[in-house]
């Protein structure tokens, strides 16, 4: 290869893919010294720097086909920007307004529906089909006003005539953060694609945001996060795994040759220590080499320790118990009372040692439970029941998988290779049984669960003529169930207790649950209401009884029931 062309390098200073475009750049150059690299943007504040870095030329100055006006309209409180847009749009343009979350898109996109805006929201909510919808409706002019979150940023060439920067403040785990010039201009950067025929942006923003100060266009100096905490173990443990470096000094040279060394500091020798503290790196006097766990780490692209917490599940572990472990390492998407409530309850007769034990933390007890809802109902049944967006749903079981098939590829077990069957092909781990045959994948599992076969075992057992009538021929057929008997036994765990009671203060969200609920006294005890379903509470002695499935510990009801009686 002898030229790379690389477009919106200023990709290169995001949070979450910054780090991975910097290291692939670095070994680029390294494994290829000779490479002519062209990047591409419009919106970098240091572009000599980055040129220095790329041994590159700057040629900068290019003009816009169809120039941006710039509008900046101050509003007194964020309250009022929903008016303020309205007056924005009365000219009629086909129009992208950007906002941060996906339900203020899809909130916004409803209130100007109804005052008469044909308006829609896009955002990495919608399935591929509708996100797709969506764009031909605007494309077509059916839709004039679309309201979008940032994935509409890059990449998307729309014929929009005016942008809209709706939101410029975003409150996260990082606190309060202001819209960068970089961001503000990329996605004016829309306005004017081909097919529009004007480029017009308003920024709407209190005067504590200070919307007059993007048309400036004094754009932010691009950085990488490269060398912040799991982005530079990553990348030093991939230089080893790929056989980039050999020793400590070689790493260091390694990581001087990044953008983050460029443009700041970086620890080389302290993350190679940490490595192999963390048992991912050993060191032969003086010549690195990956572990068996730093292998499987670099190539599943995770932190070590997310691998290494295979070796924390319990002794004989159950499919539960690793969705507990995995559910621990992905970020969980907010979920509402009332779904929490419905999708815990259902774990309440599944077998875990973990929730046996009580030591689940309530966090990966509601990643479980919804990983658990998708391997019973699919991505779209858990996305009805926990009332997310179905695409949510797909990218939490996709980032478990990950995590579950580098433990698999770590420590092979039946549970963990049952769970990982069982995310890929949303099938209940009974039916991830029948996947466990050599030759047998996720659709061929699937047609067979749903020709009445629910595990491996019943296969064995199951006349080939059975099979043919769900439209497996006579040969595949007798092939299948010849195979599952030579498989060997295989034992699955019975149900085990519930899990004991938790405190009412572990459990808060059941406690709030309790409030809602109305509580009746009966000749036999208590009515309880206003949950699914009517559920009777009864004292015998000291105790206290539920006859709902989640009675043997201290459910909602008997909750509502404690706080009656106080």
């Amino acid at each position: 290869m002898g030229l790379l062309i690389t477009d919106e390098i200023h990709t290169i200073s995001d949070p979450a893919r910054g780090a991975a475009l910097d290291a692939a750049l670095t070994r680029l150059r390294a494994t290829l010294p000779l490479l002519r690299i062209l990047a591409l943007t419009a919106t970098c504040g240091n572009p000599r720097v980055l040129a220095d870095w790329l041994s590159a030329l700057h040629i900068g100055g290019g003009i816009r086909p169809m120039p941006l006006t710039w509008t900046a309209k101050t509003v007194r409180a964020v309250a009022d920007k929903p008016a303020a847009l309205q007056r924005a749009l009365t000219s009629g343009e086909s129009t992208l307004v950007f906002v941060h979350g996906r339900q203020r898109a899809a909130d916004l996109a409803a209130h100007l529906k109804k005052a008469g805006h044909a308006s829609a929201a896009h955002h990495a909510g919608l399935t591929p089909g509708v996100r797709a919808q969506v764009e031909r409706d605007f494309r077509e002019g059916r839709t004039r006003v679309l309201i979008a979150t940032p994935t509409l940023e890059v990449g998307v060439n729309l014929p929009a005539e005016h942008v809209v920067l709706y939101d410029l403040t975003t409150f996260g785990p990082d606190g309060r953060q202001e819209l960068t010039v970089n961001a503000a201009w990329q996605r004016a950067g829309r306005a004017g694609r081909p097919g529009a025929a004007r480029a017009h942006v308003t920024v709407l923003g209190t005067r504590a945001e200070q919307p007059g100060q993007y048309e400036r266009g004094r754009f932010e100096p691009l950085s990488s996060p490269l060398a912040r905490g799991e982005h530079l173990l990553g990348f030093l443990l991939g230089c080893v795994d790929g056989g980039y470096t050999r020793t400590r000094a070689q790493a260091t040279r390694m990581a001087q040759q990044s953008f983050a060394a460029h443009t700041g500091t970086l620890n080389a020798p302290r993350a190679v220590a940490t490595l192999l503290q963390q048992g991912a790196l050993a060191d032969h006097g003086g010549v690195l080499s990956v572990t068996p766990l730093g292998r499987v780490a670099s190539q599943a692209l995770l932190p070590v320790p997310v691998v290494a917490a295979v070796r924390a599940l319990p002794q004989d572990p159950t499919v539960l118990d690793v969705l507990l472990a995995a559910a621990a390492h992905v970020r969980l998407p907010s979920l509402g009372d009332e779904s929490r409530a419905t999708l815990v309850d259902a774990l309440m007769s599944v077998p875990s040692r973990t929730l046996d034990a009580g030591t689940a933390p309530p966090d990966a007890v509601i990643g479980a439970a919804l990983l658990h809802a998708t391997t019973h109902h699919g991505d779209d049944g858990a996305a009805e029941l926990s009332g997310l967006h179905e695409p949510t749903l797909t990218a939490l079981r996709e980032e478990t998988l990950r995590i579950v098939s580098a433990w698999h590829a770590l420590s092979p077990s039946i549970s963990v290779n049952l769970t990982r069957v069982s995310l890929a092909a949303q099938l209940p781990p009974r039916a991830a049984t029948l996947a466990l045959l050599s030759g047998v994948g996720q659709v061929t599992a699937r047609a067979l669960s749903a020709a009445g076969v629910p595990d491996l075992p019943t296969l064995g057992r199951t006349p080939p003529a059975q099979l043919t009538a769900a439209g497996f021929t006579l040969r595949t057929a007798e092939r299948l169930t010849q195979a599952a008997q030579a498989y060997g036994p295989l034992t699955l765990s019975e149900p085990t207790p519930a899990p004991r009671a938790r405190t009412v203060l572990a459990d808060p969200a059941r406690l709030a649950r309790a409030r809602l609920l109305t509580v009746t006294p009966t000749t036999h005890g208590w009515t309880v209401t206003g949950g699914s379903q009517a559920r009777t509470v009864t004292r015998q002695g000291e105790a206290f009884r539920c006859d709902c499935p989640d009675g043997v510990q201290l459910c909602k009801h008997l909750l509502a029931v404690g706080l009656h009686l106080a």
